[in-house]
């Protein structure tokens, strides 16, 4: 099975990133950087291209191993990447996977990231056969928690110390989307 396009509107494409668009990736983590970094360790004040090179070449490996399939949201008329959203971390064995998104700060409060996570929700419990999808955020990220529960996921715990941050263990809290919990 190979990934295609998820959703190709008149606004985004919604798409795996291609090696030769690890310059528009930095671009876009560093214009977003102030209210991602928070929140993803991997951003950083000195995000550079050699790191978007890297998790592009990752995105490509772990797609082939069937680990994670990441995808670009990208602006149809520009070719701006507005944000990543991915699934990952996933376990064929018990059918579960994490769900991930960041979008840029200049789309940021409209809906698009919600969007977007329910495409590729809806690609993992249809195209990957997941039974259940996981959305973990830090407590104190309500953006990405606004998200979880416009999709229809259930808030079933704040988990200590489940995620790790700048090198620090914080709280985080778990979501869970089952198939029949995608809200439209």
């Amino acid at each position: 099975m190979t990934p295609l396009t998820l959703l190709d509107d008149e606004d985004i494409v919604v798409r795996p990133l291609h090696m030769d668009e690890a310059d528009a990736l930095c671009e876009a983590v560093v214009a977003s950087s102030a209210e991602i970094a928070p929140w993803q360790s991997w951003c950083t004040p000195d995000f550079a291209v050699r790191e978007a090179r890297a998790f592009l070449q990752s995105s490509v490996q772990e797609r082939a191993r069937r680990r994670a399939f990441d995808f670009g949201i990208v602006e149809r008329t520009t070719g701006a990447i507005l944000g990543v959203v991915s699934i990952n971390g996933i376990d064929d064995e018990h059918r579960v996977g994490n769900l991930g998104y960041w979008v840029r700060s200049t789309v940021a409060g409209h809906g698009l990231a919600t969007r977007v996570a329910r495409r590729v929700a809806s690609f993992g419990f249809f195209e990957l056969d997941l039974n259940r999808i996981e959305i973990v955020a830090a407590t104190g990220n309500r953006a990405s928690c606004r998200v979880a529960e416009k999709l229809g996921a259930q808030h079933e715990c704040v988990a200590r110390h489940r995620l790790m941050l700048h090198g620090e263990a914080i709280d985080a809290h778990v979501y869970a989307l089952l198939p029949g919990d995608l809200q439209a």
